[in-house]
């Protein structure tokens, strides 16, 4: 697992640093998209591990076990980060009229309604992350 562990530090976690590093004046745009890409991409392959299970289909239930075990706060929002962010993202390059991509570190609007609009903080999933995946670390 330790090869696991190098590659989410060394490049992941560093390309998700990198990426927080282009500041956003008005909290949209400088690369949230790409970050939330890489963050739902990151926990469909830390559930693959866990679970033991890397099939070319079940993304949705490895995603899925890993909020559950680890983000548990972002269960009810599961179906809204995988099918219409991770999915409309990575083959059609953008969400969907009603979700906002938003880079606020607003723990307050993350994962509720602005307006009629769903809110994700990339800033806010980043670090939830992140935390998680030193709690996966320490065992």
């Amino acid at each position: 697992m330790t090869g696991v562990f190098e590659f989410i530090e060394l490049y992941l976690i560093r390309d998700l640093e990198s990426m927080r590093s282009l500041k956003s004046e008005d909290g949209l745009g400088k690369c949230g998209y790409q970050m939330m890409m890489s963050l739902c991409s990151a926990c469909e392959i830390l559930g693959s591990l866990e679970r033991n299970e890397f099939s070319k289909s079940g993304g949705n239930k490895r995603f899925r076990f890993f909020l559950e075990k680890h983000l548990a706060e972002y269960v009810p929002s599961w179906e809204i980060l995988y099918y219409f962010i991770r999915h409309r993202v990575a083959h059609d390059f953008i969400t969907p009229p009603g979700i906002a991509i938003r880079l606020n570190n607003d723990k307050i609007r993350h994962l509720g309604m602005m307006d009629d609009w769903f809110v994700v903080d990339a800033y806010v999933f980043m670090d939830d992350f992140i935390s998680a995946y030193k709690q996966i670390k320490m065992q």
